[in-house]
């Protein structure tokens, strides 16, 4: 392999790795303005205002959507008999 061909490989591998370091910073600043937009800060809120919150909006029954940092959507519920098998 000629001195040319590493070196281009080696330029594309470094783009790639700057590429996807602006990606990380995207999403990261992306879930920071959600979180902002969503009202109080995860930190600032306390456990018994959490809470208040919780059952005031209608997740006490069982099912509750959550926003992870990376900004996709889980649904957490209960275990049920059949999950442990």
């Amino acid at each position: 392999m000629s001195d040319h061909h590493i070196k281009a490989a080696l330029a594309r591998d470094r783009q790639n790795s700057f590429l996807a370091e602006a990606a990380a910073a995207r999403r990261v600043k992306q879930a920071r303005q959600h979180r902002k937009r969503a009202g109080t800060s995860v930190a600032r809120r306390t456990p018994l205002r959490s809470a208040a919150n919780w059952l005031l909006s209608g997740h006490s029954r069982g099912k509750a959507r959550v926003m992870l940092r990376d900004g996709s959507a889980v649904l957490i519920r209960p275990a049920q008999s059949d999950d442990m098998g």
